[in-house]
């Protein structure tokens, strides 16, 4: 099956978009209790619905030529960028988009989800990889990898086995020939995470892009030391997707290698990165034998890829109080320093937020201080949010699942009420847009942010949970 097969069965399957004009009175309840309007919500998923749809962008031949920062690399499929057409971010990201491709299936946008995978099998195609952008200067790392899980809940939906069969070969090659390579294994059996040659940046800030988190203190200022739970634990769940596609296409020896390699991954990551005193999972510096201090929201991907045991669960929750807020989570359990050198992350530089140059004629003041640990106390974005929903319903914690989507997404309609936008970061202890670590500014965000709208909307009104079938 080609490519524009896979586009007309997409369209010809497509629902009509799902913003329920109803709720159950149970839900309302609850919702009300945190100061939210079903109605307000409903009205703006159905204005996100409209604008990703009549605002995305284009990498064709034509766009390129029109480019003038000469960055832009060909896609097949229109996308969505994360910031608004004619704003700074016009490309496709790849972690952020898996997110809004997960609240386009579940707003019904089935085709525009499958523009956003295609495209993924086109640079996997062309590159060998899914790199961290359409864009020529992050050529040398990828991002986060979540396309497994997003092909695999484009296929519950379609039962499409044609899809599939596209798929396969290439999540595996972007598995096995990048993620699985020898620049992302460590002797320990985990992967770390490491740049190919930006020369834009210092090489540990470079390789510290890779997993999504630019930037964080959690890794004591050099990623490459560590093996990152969020890198980890999302190969995971990558090899327990790739081992279910190869069971659905009858290839059970491929299907038990990859689900055996799911499972050891898992047992490294509760053997070198549990710290049982703190009833917590950490960050583990394999260079030095050490786990390492500082606790994040990262440790909760480990319910989203269904690492932990039952206990390490319950502990892990009963932790939450360590980073829970009146507005939600917290990236740490509190503001750490800058990883020397501090030097390598270059001069304060910020943006207005509408991606424009701050301090100039045409720009908007920029949004938060200059501090360039962003993804820290007490900022909350949007993905640890859907992560951590997602993985305490997956373990039965559904009370605070909802506490939690309920707080964050409370947050974003009343800044949007406020404001007249959604944002890419929030301040989750006073509920404001600035935070003092905000790197480069507070954006306006149509991304993830987003996604968060339509995805913790239907889990806090219609106890829609976020995970397809249970762990992997």
């Amino acid at each position: 099956m080609n490519r524009r097969s896979l586009i007309a069965g997409a369209t010809a399957l497509a629902m009509a978009r799902v913003a329920p004009d109803a709720v159950s009175g149970a839900a309302a309840a609850e919702a009300e209790c945190y100061g939210l309007d079903f109605a307000c919500w409903a009205a703006l998923d159905a204005d996100i619905g409209k604008d990703w749809i009549a605002n995305v962008c284009f990498a064709t031949e034509a766009a390129i030529r029109n480019d003038s920062s000469g960055l832009l690399l060909y896609l097949p499929f229109p996308y969505v960028s994360p910031t608004a057409p004619g704003s700074i971010y016009q490309f496709m990201f790849g972690w952020d988009t898996d997110f809004v491709s997960q609240a386009l299936l579940a707003q019904g946008q089935r085709a525009q989800a499958l523009n956003h995978i295609l495209n993924y099998f086109f640079m996997i195609d062309r590159y060998g990889y899914m790199p961290n952008a359409n864009n020529t200067r992050v050529l040398t790392r990828s991002q986060t990898p979540l396309i497994a899980d997003t092909a695999w809940r484009y296929y519950l939906l379609t039962r499409d086995r044609g899809f599939l069969q596209q798929a396969y070969p290439r999540l595996k090659k972007n598995y096995l020939g990048y993620w699985t390579a020898a620049h992302h294994r460590t002797p320990i059996g985990l992967a770390t995470n490491r740049d190919l040659g930006d020369a834009a940046l210092a090489a540990r800030l470079a390789a510290e892009a890779e997993t999504g988190l630019d930037w964080t203190p959690i890794y004591n200022g050099d990623v490459r030391q560590c093996v990152p739970l969020i890198t980890n634990c999302a190969l995971v769940r990558y090899a327990n997707i790739i081992a279910k596609i190869a069971m659905v296409l009858k290839e059970d020896t491929e299907a038990a290698h990859f689900f055996r390699e799911a499972s050891d991954r898992a047992a490294a990551i509760r053997h070198y990165c549990w710290n049982k005193e703190a009833g917590y999972f950490v960050e583990y510096d394999f260079v030095h034998n050490k786990q390492l201090s500082g606790l994040s929201d990262s440790a909760f991907w480990t319910l989203w890829a269904g690492v932990a045991t039952p206990t390490q669960a319950r502990l892990l929750v009963r932790s939450l109080i360590r980073i829970e807020h009146d507005f939600g989570l917290s990236c740490t359990d509190t503001a750490y320093g800058i990883p020397s050198p501090t030097t390598d992350y270059g001069p304060p530089f910020q943006f207005g937020p509408d991606g424009t140059a701050a301090g100039t004629d045409s720009g908007l003041d920029a949004l938060g201080g200059p501090g360039p640990l962003q993804w820290m106390y007490p900022a909350g974005w949007a993905p640890s949010h859907l992560i951590t929903v997602e993985g305490l319903d997956s373990y039965g914690y559904s009370a605070d699942a909802h506490r939690i989507a309920s707080k964050f997404l409370k947050l974003i309609v009343a800044q949007h009420a406020k404001t007249g936008h959604l944002w890419e970061k929030y301040n989750v202890v006073d509920g404001s847009l600035y935070l003092p670590n905000s790197r480069y500014g507070n954006l306006w965000m149509r991304g993830w942010t987003a996604a968060a709208v339509a995805l913790l909307g239907r889990r806090v009104f219609h106890e829609q949970k976020l995970r397809p079938n249970g762990h992997g």
